[in-house]
C-alpha cells in the first residue's frame, strides 16, 4: 500500500537514509545533490564511485541511481566526504558505502508502491487470486505481449497503471479475443458465465472443445464444386466508410456511416483458404476496433492467420485500442517482418500530435506514410476536384481481380495478388479506387469470391 503522497526526492531519498545508518568519524560531511529529481521507478540500481582528492586531504563518495530501460540514465543522490584519506579513511568510505546502499535497497524493496508512480505492472492471477509472473513494464506496448503470454498460463491477468493507481483484468474468451474488465471479481463471472452458456448451447462439449477450428470444416463445405486452394496474397478489408477527417486528397470520396459487418468477415474466412498479408483500411480503420479484433478471432478459429498486418490510419482515434490489438496479434505472425502500422503524415494531415503517438513506440512502426512534401495522387473522390501535377498524378487501375503467375490451376494451388474487400461486402482486385467506382465496377461479392476465380482460371484454360 502506498503511504507516500508524492513521489520521493532524490535529495529527500538521500537525507532519510543518512539517518537510517551510522558515519565513520572520518566523515566530514554528507551533501544531497544539488539537482533534486523525482524518484518515480522502484527499478533503480544502486552505484557508487570513491575518488581520492590527491589535491586535498579528503576522500569522495558519490552515490547513484541508474536506470537502464527504456533508456539508460542515472541520477545522483548525493556526496559523502572525508578529513582525511589515509588508508583507514577508505576502508571506512568503503563501509559506508557498504551500508548506504543496502540500507537504501532494503527501504526500497520494503516499500516499492512508494517508488513506482509510471509504468505498469502486470500478474497472472489463479482462481483462487493469487498472484504470480509478475512483470514490470515501461510502457503499454511492452506491457501488453506479456497480457497474453501470462493468459496463456493463468486465467486471469491483473494490469496495473501506477500513474493512475488503477487495475483492471484481462481474461482471453473462448472466441480467442482479450476481454477487460474492472474488478477481478467481474472477470470471473464474466468467465462463469460464458462456461455456462456454452455447456448450454452444447451439452456434450466442453468449453475446450468450442475452440476448436470446427469452422473450417464448414468453410470447406461452402467450397461447393470449387476445390481450388486459393491463396490471397494481400487482403485488403474495408473495415468501415466512417472517417474522423475529411481530407482535400482522399480518393475514396465522402465518408459515409457504413461499416464492414461480422457476417462479411466470416464469409472472407469462409471463401480464402490461404492469406499472406491482410490490410485494414477505410475510411479510417480505428473507428471500428470490433471488425479489426473480430477478423483475427476468427481467423484463428479458421485455421487462417495472415502471415503479417498493416493498418495506414490518421491517430486520432482509438491509438491505445489498436495498439494493444496488434500487439496482441504480433507475435503470432509468420512474417514479422513485413507487418507495419503506419501515421499519414503529409500537406493534409495536421502532423502536431504524431510525434507523442503511442503507434510511434510500436517496433513494427512504419514510417512510409511520413511524405511532408504530399503524395502522388489518384484523381478520384475528392482528390478529382484537386489540380494536380501531372508528374504526381497515377492514373486509376482495373478493378478486375488478377491471378498471381505463381498459380497452378492444374494442381489446384491458385493464388490472388489482392483481394480487396469493400465495407457492404463487394470486391475488387484494387484498393487505389473511389467508393462510388467500387460501386459501379464490382462484378462480384464476396460470397462469389470462389465463382470469380473459377471463371479466371475457366478463361485462362
Amino acid at each position: 500500500m502506498r503511504t507516500q503522497q508524492n513521489p520521493y526526492m532524490t535529495g529527500e531519498f538521500f537525507t532519510m537514509i543518512c539517518k537510517q545508518i551510522e558515519f565513520p568519524k572520518i566523515v566530514e560531511t554528507s551533501v544531497p545533490d544539488a539537482k533534486s529529481r523525482l524518484i518515480t521507478r522502484a527499478d533503480g540500481v544502486f552505484y557508487s564511485r570513491i575518488d581520492q582528492n590527491w589535491a586535498g586531504d579528503s576522500i569522495r563518495l558519490d552515490v547513484w541511481l541508474e536506470y537502464p530501460a527504456p533508456k539508460n540514465r542515472a541520477v545522483r543522490l548525493g556526496t559523502f566526504l572525508t578529513r582525511d584519506r589515509g588508508p583507514h579513511a577508505m576502508r571506512d568510505m568503503a563501509r559506508l558505502m557498504a551500508d548506504f546502499m543496502y540500507t537504501a535497497g532494503r527501504f526500497i524493496k520494503t516499500h516499492p508502491e512508494d517508488f513506482q508512480w509510471e509504468g505498469y505492472r502486470v500478474s497472472g492471477i489463479a482462481e483462487d487470486g493469487t498472484s504470480s509472473g509478475t512483470v514490470y513494464c515501461d510502457r503499454v506496448c511492452t506491457a501488453m505481449p506479456q497480457v497474453v503470454k501470462l493468459l496463456k498460463t493463468n486465467p486471469y491477468v491483473q494490469f496495473f497503471d501506477y500513474k493512475e493507481q488503477e487495475a483492471c483484468y484481462f481474461r482471453m474468451g473462448t472466441n480467442g479475443m482479450l476481454s477487460e474488465y474492472g474488478t477481478l471479481e467481474a472477470c470471473q463471472k464474466a468467465a462463469q458465465d460464458a462456461i455456462r452458456e456454452n455447456e448450454a448451447k452444447n451439452p456434450a462439449e466442453s468449453p475446450e472443445e468450442e475452440c476448436r477450428p470446427e469452422a473450417e470444416e464448414t468453410a470447406k463445405e461452402e467450397k461447393g464444386d470449387s476445390m481450388n486452394e486459393i491463396f490471397v496474397g494481400n487482403l485488403c478489408l474495408e473495415v468501415t466508410r466512417r472517417c474522423n477527417m475529411g481530407c482535400a486528397h482522399c480518393l475514396r470520396g465522402n465518408a459515409e456511416d457504413l461499416d464492414m459487418s461480422r457476417e462479411t468477415i466470416d464469409q472472407v474466412l469462409e471463401q480464402v483458404d490461404m492469406i499472406g498479408q491482410v490490410t485494414f483500411t477505410g475510411g479510417e480503420p480505428s473507428l471500428n476496433m470490433d471488425a479489426i479484433r473480430y477478423f483475427f478471432a476468427q481467423a484463428r478459429r479458421y485455421g487462417k492467420l495472415p502471415r503479417s498486418f498493416f493498418v495506414a490510419t490518421n491517430g486520432k482515434a482509438n491509438q491505445e485500442e489498436l495498439a494493444i490489438e496488434l500487439l496482441k496479434q504480433y507475435p503470432d505472425m509468420e512474417e514479422q517482418e513485413f507487418c507495419g502500422v503506419a501515421l499519414s503524415i503529409d500537406e493534409w494531415h495536421d502532423p502536431q500530435d504524431y510525434d507523442r503517438s503511442i503507434l510511434k513506440g510500436l517496433s513494427f512502426y512504419s514510417d512510409c506514410k511520413e511524405k511532408p512534401d504530399g503524395y502522388s495522387l489518384i484523381p478520384e473522390g475528392r482528390a478529382a476536384k484537386l489540380v494536380i501535377d501531372p508528374e504526381k498524378m497515377i492514373r486509376p487501375t482495373s478493378a478486375h481481380i488478377v491471378l498471381s503467375g505463381n498459380s497452378d490451376p492444374d494442381a489446384g494451388a491458385l493464388e490472388v495478388e489482392m483481394l480487396y474487400v469493400a465495407a457492404d461486402g463487394k470486391i475488387t482486385g484494387n484498393c487505389d479506387m473511389s467508393y462510388a467506382r467500387i460501386e459501379k465496377e464490382a462484378e462480384y461479392t464476396i460470397s462469389g469470391f470462389r465463382a470469380a476465380v473459377d471463371k479466371l482460371v475457366s478463361e485462362l484454360g
